[in-house]
């Protein structure tokens, strides 16, 4: 399979607000070691967390506050489910979402097409009162890791 990623046509969904529990780690997201949080992090809360899932998919939710960058690698959970030691919880807001498919072979060269060109070419803006998230539906019979990733957009606001 090749990294080429192909003009996008996302499509659109509206989420209401949900709940994602698992672990956070604070850094530039380019400069975050993705493979060590999810398995050094946030794998040995997997066996308490998982029973809790809604949807039995994993989530990485990009946060950024005071400038601040927070990734949560975790699960969405019903509200109010009792966390372990160790896990956080997170309101992601109801939002629309730009929603664009890949794999973990094309995730990297996807997320900045959407940001570097689809986005701007379009007649949307960034809803900054989400968060950006991928969403890691749980592996089908192929094997391969199927990757959502979902964009707050709203429409753009035109000058008169």
């Amino acid at each position: 399979m090749n990294n080429e990623v192909h003009p996008m046509s996302p499509r659109f969904v509206e989420k209401p607000a949900f709940t994602v529990a698992g672990v956070t780690a604070t850094g530039h997201p380019a400069q975050l070691d993705h493979t060590k949080i999810w398995d050094m992090a946030y794998m040995p809360l997997d066996s308490v967390l998982h029973p809790l899932s809604l949807d039995g998919g994993y989530y990485g939710v990009t946060t950024c506050e005071n400038e601040t960058y927070r990734y949560l690698a975790g699960m969405a959970i019903r509200e109010g489910a009792v966390l372990p030691p160790g896990a956080e919880s997170r309101t992601i807001p109801a939002a629309r979402y730009a929603v664009m498919d890949c794999d973990m072979n094309t995730i990297g060269a996807t997320w900045r097409e959407a940001y570097e060109s689809w986005l701007p070419a379009s007649s949307f803006a960034l809803d900054t009162n989400g968060f950006d998230f991928e969403f890691y539906p749980p592996v089908e019979a192929d094997g391969v890791q199927k990757v959502e990733i979902y964009i707050p957009v709203k429409e753009r606001v035109r000058a008169a």
